[in-house]
């Protein structure tokens, strides 16, 4: 490719991603608060003016502007240049490891929603703790429309067209999965369509199966905390939310993650309300070491159960519970599934390893740090969103050409 075109498509790979960046921006604003990503137009959070297009263009209007409001003068984050030279960096990597692999240009564009969809993923999990079904649902979509309508432009290789020894080196679950079918299934044609599908499905299987069967698996053993306290709590539950002690009110939803999560108290009642009056449950008021059970649908109190939308409010002392903890999300296992449906089952197991190294590793680490500076603890939750997130693009910039590494190391033949 000749020098002037090389950078003529350098640059514009840096300006589309910075512009994409500039998109995410608004996706992880309004995302998480259940807004439209196109109506409004974009405008200062502070004073609600609109924000002319002349000074919404990426990096260079926030550079221009002093990193405030034109209008109001307010302090605009630094987030929002930090994601656009970030987006529009890994714009400019990836385009050139698509054109140095000679990879189909029809993988730019799961390529660059991979990239976009996992810049805006890290940031929502670090802020809200959540990843937006939106984002995680139609990434598998488009992995699966994409693989199927264009079998060919799978990230590693051409899928339909090499022989049994190259996808071993690639991908050795499908490798199996191939051997299995042609086995049973004598004369049955693999054709390209057929395969990539079955990459899809894999995937999926491999990235989001494995974990939520780790996540449920590791449930029943650390699904439960104990809590003790020295001085009386006062834990107040509504139909909707719950308060432990002065901590903000948690939703009923995101407290119990799961059906099976329940909360168990032991104290004195302190107020109870029922819509419905019950004397088994009006007459607990002021008992004290009651024993009361509450889950996502339910309130227990000495063995009679009401639905929890029947209760007003009951406000309990207490210096000891026991509370669900959650150990997987189920964001992040759909995330998972997302990223096996665009790369495949073996990539899947190799991010999801990758991604569990640096989780552990950076939990240690801020562990040790918390220890040494004697202030702070360690947090009972931590996004692993972007530890996945990391874990993708490395594997994709770096993963095959430490594969051929050990392939031309090893001498495998087939």
């Amino acid at each position: 490719m000749p020098e002037q075109l090389s950078l003529i498509f350098n640059i514009s790979a840096f300006c589309i991603g910075a512009c994409i960046g500039s998109f995410l921006n608004v996706c992880i604003w309004r995302i998480p608060r259940n807004e439209s990503v196109i109506s409004p137009p974009s405008h200062c959070p502070k004073c609600n003016q609109t924000i002319k297009c002349y000074q919404n263009i990426p990096i260079i209007s926030w550079l221009l502007l002093g990193g405030k409001c034109s209008s109001c003068k307010t302090s605009i984050s630094g987030r929002y240049i930090i994601i656009e030279l970030i987006t529009a960096i890994l714009f400019l990597l990836f385009w050139n490891h698509i054109w140095t692999n000679a990879l189909p240009l029809s993988s730019v564009v799961p390529y660059a929603f991979v990239v976009a969809s996992l810049i805006a993923i890290t940031v929502i999990d670090i802020e809200h703790q959540r990843i937006p079904n939106v984002i995680t649902f139609t990434g598998i979509i488009i992995a699966a429309t994409w693989c199927i309508s264009f079998p060919y432009t799978h990230f590693r290789v051409g899928i339909g067209t090499i022989h049994s020894g190259e996808i071993f080196r690639h991908d050795p679950i499908m490798y199996i999965a191939i051997d299995a079918i042609q086995r049973w299934v004598i004369g049955f044609d693999l054709t390209p369509r057929f395969l990539a599908a079955l990459n899809v499905f894999l995937g999926v299987f491999s990235g989001g199966g494995l974990l939520f069967f780790f996540a449920k698996s590791m449930k029943f053993v650390v699904g439960k905390r104990h809590v003790k306290t020295d001085t009386a709590v006062v834990i107040e539950i509504t139909p909707t939310a719950i308060q432990i002690n002065s901590a903000p009110m948690v939703r009923l939803n995101d407290f119990f993650r799961d059906h099976h999560d329940r909360l168990q108290i032991s104290g004195r009642i302190l107020d109870l309300s029922i819509l419905r009056q019950d004397p088994a449950f009006v007459d607990q008021a002021n008992v004290t070491n009651e024993k009361i059970v509450v889950t996502d649908s339910l309130i227990v109190i000495r063995g009679t159960s009401r639905p929890i939308s029947d209760l007003e409010r009951l406000r309990i002392e207490t210096v000891e519970w026991i509370e669900p903890r959650e150990v997987m999300g189920m964001g992040d296992i759909k995330l998972m599934a997302m990223v096996g449906a665009f790369l495949g089952p073996g990539a899947a197991l190799i991010i999801l390893s990758l991604s569990s190294i640096l989780g552990t590793m950076y939990g240690v680490f801020r562990g040790v740090a918390l220890f040494l500076r004697r202030t702070g603890s360690i947090p009972d939750t931590l996004p692993f969103g972007p530890f996945i997130a990391v874990a993708t693009v490395s594997y994709l910039l770096l993963w095959h050409r430490v594969l051929n590494i050990i392939w031309h190391t090893t001498r495998f033949t087939f």
